[in-house]
């Protein structure tokens, strides 16, 4: 739901904050141990700042419709070397 909160699935730092990439709009990436990058999205409000060490769990933004979305959402996206990996494989 828009406004809802977002939270990082893993300690990590915050290694960027930005819109640069239009389509995703608003967006976080917290870099983990051992090259692990998550990656949210579409974020409405953001709560962090760059270099700032997050736990897991902690608040990083709000859900949000930034970028070319036309309803709210999250765009959460893992990554380990630079490469896309499926979620779903690390959940829990």
């Amino acid at each position: 739901n828009l406004g809802d909160a977002v939270f990082s699935s893993y300690d990590g730092t915050v290694v960027f904050i930005g819109k640069e990439l239009k389509s995703f709009g608003n967006m976080v990436l917290i870099k983990h141990d051992n090259g692990w990058i998550t990656a949210y999205a579409h974020l409405g409000d953001i709560q962090v700042t760059e270099g700032q060490m997050i736990a897991k769990g902690e608040a990083i933004g709000t859900i949000g419709n930034s970028g070319k979305v036309n309803q709210p959402q999250l765009h959460f996206q893992i990554r380990k070397a630079r490469q896309p990996v499926d979620p779903l494989q690390y959940m829990s």
